[in-house]
């Protein structure tokens, strides 16, 4: 059963345990009602779970992953290892070396602009969130997250029109 605790540096702390495990979390704050409001809806949370357990899934960053998953890509295809390789580092230059299980599909539409700030085309803007869902698509296999990231739709291409030439 969850309890209050005050820190001495006068911070009030929700304790629980979990897995055998003492646990703490944080209120944020020294006023003590303000801690006991805090603190009932912590246990709402709690009791409802919808609080997400410690521990849970694998505590990879993005850079550690990355890294991975190109050295594991690269044994079937180099190709496509360079092309997770390039995708993921654009990813990498967005969201800096940020845990996988805190990834939201916000970072990807951020990821999206970021790239058409870079003045990227379309057609390579929809082929590196390809290879980004399927980077997240094997993170989820592996167990790195706990659920797959929604991806938006690919933007609109333009479709170019080709003429022979006389001599083809």
């Amino acid at each position: 059963m969850p309890y209050l605790w005050k820190h001495p540096n006068e911070t009030f702390y929700a304790c629980w345990q979990q897995d055998n495990k003492n646990r703490r979390k944080s209120l944020g704050t020294a006023d003590e009602p303000m801690a006991q409001r805090r603190f009932r809806n912590f246990q709402r949370d709690l009791l409802a779970g919808r609080l997400v357990e410690i521990g849970t899934g694998a505590r990879k960053k993005l850079n550690e992953f990355a890294d991975e998953l190109v050295a594991k890509e690269a044994t079937t295809s180099d190709a496509t290892a360079y092309l997770y390789e390039v995708a993921l580092n654009k990813a990498k230059a967005c969201w800096k070396d940020i845990p996988l299980q805190h990834i939201t599909s916000r970072h990807v539409d951020l990821l999206r602009m970021d790239m058409k700030r870079e003045g990227l085309k379309p057609p390579t803007i929809n082929k590196n969130i390809r290879h980004i869902k399927g980077a997240f698509s094997k993170a989820y296999e592996w167990e790195y997250i706990n659920k797959p990231i929604k991806f938006p739709k690919p933007l609109e291409e333009e479709e170019q029109i080709r003429f022979l030439t006389v001599e083809e």
